[in-house]
């Protein structure tokens, strides 16, 4: 059956009824066996009712329309099989919409009124896909789970954001085909504390040597009751272990958006409370902590560096100090104990065999900050 008009659900009950499609309290509903095909550019607008697709469904170049004021149900998008839509507006005031499996838009999602929920399942984004109108009043979310994906080849980007997912990239490197994914399950980081409702997992297929720029958007509505002043970057991984403080170089609280730069290799990012532990470090000046009575402040020159660094430390008391260097997914990569004297002391650290990047000082010694060093 062809649908050739634009089509509201409760006037076609007659036309259903000549296939294995029914109506349901959850509007229409495709089963094993059924199959609809919108032939053109056609609309199926869903008033307080949804789309089950455990059929086949053809989309052509038509568009899903959900409307509605009603606030007893949720509709739902999708089935038992992975649907993929062309056009999916979402334009419901009250109730948000619910996938039912996972999806694909191969065109324009539009977010007017109301939210979609992921439902634990996955949005995929074609190269052509692409997200619009996403506000604090109608948004894509999963605190529960699910994500939004897009795969995109990524050569020497400049402030590139793949199907308008919610970050931009920049690289003078070829990055190759780049998966970006996009969460809101919070992040439970080392301090205790949770990132905001949305992350990021960025795997090129290059990934080393980047030199790359992240800004990473969000919405007051994800900040899930964090000080939005306190924010800054950290980067972990898939697994939700060794999450480091990445930190940020600039932000716009108003526009709702992070930046750091001087990336090596991406990996997951999310937004979340500071430790209070590190420092930002400029690219043209060196770095001083103020410390406790036991050290009196700590600098890092040169900071960038190309070869080496010398940590001058100085203290008031003879003691022994654990100096870790980590990369930004938060593993160790070299450590140096040292007895340092009352007074100034300098280490030397040699990073010959480090590529150029982003990279940590963590020191064991908990009166002391964690230091940015990038080396180009």
């Amino acid at each position: 059956m062809k649908f050739k008009n634009c089509v509201r659900v409760a006037t076609i009950p007659l036309l259903l009824a000549v296939l294995p499609v029914g109506l349901s309290a959850q509007g229409v509903r495709l089963t094993s066996g059924s199959y609809m095909i919108m032939d053109g550019p056609v609309n199926l607008v869903l008033d307080n009712a949804g789309l089950i697709t455990d059929g086949g469904f053809k989309q052509g170049t038509s568009t899903i329309i959900y409307t509605g004021n009603a606030t007893t149900s949720q509709p739902l998008l999708g089935g038992s099989n992975t649907t993929a839509f062309k056009h999916v507006t979402i334009n419901r005031p009250s109730n948000d919409v619910l996938l039912n499996g996972d999806i694909v838009i191969e065109g324009t999602l539009t977010m007017i009124n109301g939210n979609l929920q992921l439902n634990n399942h996955t949005l995929n984004l074609t190269s052509e896909g692409i997200i619009t109108g996403e506000s604090n009043q109608s948004h894509i979310t999963g605190v529960t789970g699910g994500v939004v994906s897009i795969s995109a080849k990524l050569d020497a980007p400049q402030a590139v954001n793949p199907g308008n997912i919610g970050v931009n990239l920049t690289s003078t490197a070829n990055l190759g085909e780049t998966v970006i994914t996009r969460g809101h399950v919070q992040q439970t980081l080392p301090n205790g504390t949770q990132g905001i409702q949305r992350y990021f997992d960025i795997t090129p297929t290059n990934n080393t040597g980047l030199n790359a720029t992240l800004r990473f958007f969000y919405l007051d509505t994800e900040l899930a009751d964090a000080d939005e002043s306190t924010l800054t970057l950290w980067s972990g991984d898939a697994l939700k272990a060794n999450w480091l403080e990445t930190g940020k170089d600039n932000n716009d609280v108003t526009k709702n958006w992070s930046l750091i730069s001087g990336i090596n290799t991406f990996t997951r990012f999310t937004l979340a409370p500071a430790s209070g532990k590190l420092l930002r470090v400029s690219t043209n000046t060196s770095s001083t902590n103020n410390l406790d009575k036991t050290a009196i402040a700590v600098q890092v020159y040169p900071n960038p560096l190309h070869e080496q660094f010398i940590v001058s430390l100085s203290s008031n008391q003879e003691k022994e100090y654990v100096i870790g260097l980590y990369n930004q997914y938060g593993h160790l990569l070299q450590s140096k104990r040292t007895l340092c004297r009352k007074g100034m002391n300098q280490i030397s650290w040699n990073m010959n065999n480090y590529a150029n990047g982003v990279y940590y000082l963590v020191f064991e010694n908990k009166e002391l900050e964690n230091i940015k060093v990038i080396k180009q």
